[in-house]
């Protein structure tokens, strides 16, 4: 179930000015999610950092 947030506006208004928009925020609090649900085909990138084993 997908809630929508009034933050859907704001990106949609700021995307149609701007070529590119950086979306940042808490881990999993949907940012990728709505960004799907604004635009249904979207290319982005996350920028997470890489997973760094632990040795011993």
């Amino acid at each position: 179930m997908y809630y929508h947030r009034h933050l859907e506006s704001v990106v949609e208004r700021i995307a149609k000015r701007k070529p590119v928009l950086v979306l940042t925020g808490a881990r999993q609090v949907g940012k990728s999610t709505m960004l799907k649900e604004v635009y249904k085909s979207i290319n982005y990138i996350a920028l997470n950092r890489p997973l760094v084993g632990t040795y011993f």
